[in-house]
């Protein structure tokens, strides 16, 4: 299979569907997780995955109308993931009080994506 261990072996490249759409290369972006979530390859599909998520869903309730990407993972350590492997959502909103401001705030961040007939920072 094309995902087997020889693909694994040979790194992210292997598994990536279409070479010419890579941009900075997997591993620099791999080893910066900052440089990952800026890049505008990411953040365009990103948008991309916001539309087609929200395609056929009628009701504000059920979209999602704003997203950041995160550099930082969910930690273990800070309480964020349970021991079942979970996101603790009480401990996410706690620790990352000021992002999810940002998401609800009048006007977003550069960093907010926002579905069309949001107000943009773009």
């Amino acid at each position: 299979s094309p995902a087997g261990p020889a693909a694994l072996a040979a790194g992210p490249a292997a598994l990536v569907a279409d070479p010419a759409a890579q941009v900075a290369g997997p591993a620099a972006l791999v080893a910066d997780p900052a440089a990952l979530v800026a890049d505008p390859a990411v953040r365009t599909e990103a948008a991309k995955a916001l539309d087609r998520y929200n395609a056929g869903r009628t009701g504000t309730s059920q979209q999602i109308r704003r997203l950041i990407l995160l550099a930082e993972p969910p930690s273990l350590a800070d309480g964020e993931i349970t021991d079942k492997s979970y996101l603790n959502q009480r401990a996410v909103l706690r620790r990352r009080a000021g992002l999810v401001a940002a998401l609800h705030a009048s006007d977003p961040p550069a960093e907010a994506i926002c579905w069309p007939g949001e107000p943009s920072a773009e």
